[in-house]
């Protein structure tokens, strides 16, 4: 359920310095630990000055370093404000999209052109961001904003991924704070090129052997990771939280997963899909690269199949091209035997009740429901 009245938390928020509410706009919603997380677009005054700002609000129960508290005299409700890039969650965020700050960062590890531009490719508010940073000359770098408590031991995933040659980005270096800095890889997204992707012949088996090589190189040491499957009672939960006329469906789905028999864990990349695989956009079914291993650890064998597939379940879902469509239909069916050795059901149910949770969130109830119904048949043979 979105904000009923974002207005008055933002007025005191902008209030605080001075500044006075003008237009404000949804932009963004993201799924929260406690409710979504609500980006709004705003413009302000302050006598005769104008400005912008993106300002996130966030249901909050519990106490927090950072942001602005807001508690409503009337219901009581706590909301925890921010103006971007001011994340309480990620320190590191003002100092990755500040062209000064870059400038003085990149020497330090080893990058000793001067950066031209900056690009904000992904924020995920109290999660992650990262920055793409194009130098004056040389390869590009990204730099990956995380919870400072996680930047070590992602640090050391990409250290020990890269060096066992796999074709991960190379690390750069890091800060306590929460900054990772990554070379740049060569290919594009193989989401982007899916219908040429589908087309070559050898891409399925290539994946294969990469996952078998992936599976080979993480530490078993590392924390397990929390795929959807594992964490489907606190998926089902949010959207119950969100669609609770559907609770008794949503509920049956989880409890299918939950009563699924485990395997033995093994190394998985923790979230798969073709975003996250480069290939050769002059060869599509060459892979040149693997991205966000942030969640490689220990894992159920089938998870990464399942999140893949679930993955290609909503390109047929919401693709605006039927070529892509179709193609995703045709993978989801075919490369499932290259990847994993026995069923997905109803491993990959879990993953689609959580692909469904962000249209729960933002109202998109047709979309919603249309994964629900996925998870559901996900959660049988056939």
């Amino acid at each position: 359920m979105l904000e009923p009245d974002p207005r008055a938390l933002l007025d005191a928020l902008l209030a605080a310095d001075g500044r006075v509410l003008g237009d404000a706009e949804l932009c963004q919603v993201e799924a929260g630990r406690e409710g979504p997380i609500t980006g709004y677009a705003v413009r302000w005054t302050r006598g005769s000055q104008e400005g912008r700002d993106l300002v996130y609000v966030e249901p909050c129960t519990r106490g927090q370093a950072g942001g602005v508290l807001l508690v409503d005299p009337q219901s009581g409700r706590r909301r925890l404000v921010w103006r971007y890039p001011d994340d309480p969650a990620l320190p590191a965020l003002p100092l990755a999209v500040h062209p000064d700050a870059v400038a003085a960062l990149l020497p330090r590890l080893g990058v000793r052109s001067v950066p031209v531009g900056l690009e904000l490719m992904t924020y995920r508010p109290r999660r992650r961001a990262v920055v793409h940073v194009r130098p004056e000359a040389g390869s590009a770098v990204y730099l990956k904003v995380l919870r400072p408590e996680h930047a070590e031991l992602v640090h050391d995933k990409y250290r020990t991924l890269h060096a066992a040659g796999l074709p991960v980005p190379q690390p750069l270096g890091w800060a306590p704070a929460g900054l990772l800095a990554l070379a740049e890889v060569p290919g594009v997204p193989a989401a982007h090129l899916l219908p040429d992707v589908v087309a070559a012949p050898r891409f399925a088996a290539e994946l294969a052997a990469l996952l078998e090589r992936l599976r080979g190189a993480v530490r078993m040491d590392w924390p397990p990771r929390r795929t959807p499957a594992v964490a489907v009672g606190w998926y089902a939960a949010q959207l119950i939280r969100a669609r609770p006329e559907q609770a008794r469906r949503i509920a049956a789905v989880r409890d299918a997963v939950l009563a699924s028999p485990r395997a033995e864990a093994v190394g998985i990349h923790g979230d798969l899909h073709l975003g996250q695989v480069l290939v050769d956009p002059a060869r599509p079914g060459r892979i040149t690269g693997l991205l966000d291993v942030d969640t490689a650890g220990p894992g159920e064998p089938v998870d990464d199949a399942a999140a893949l597939v679930s993955h290609l379940a909503l390109t047929a879902l919401t693709a605006a091209d039927d070529r892509e469509r179709t193609a995703a239909r045709w993978a989801a069916r075919e490369w499932t035997p290259h990847l994993v050795r026995g069923p997905l059901h109803p491993r990959l149910a879990g993953h689609l009740l959580a692909l469904a949770l962000e249209p729960a969130t933002r109202g998109d109830d047709a979309l919603t429901d249309e994964l629900l119904a996925a998870a559901e048949r996900a959660t049988v043979p056939g």
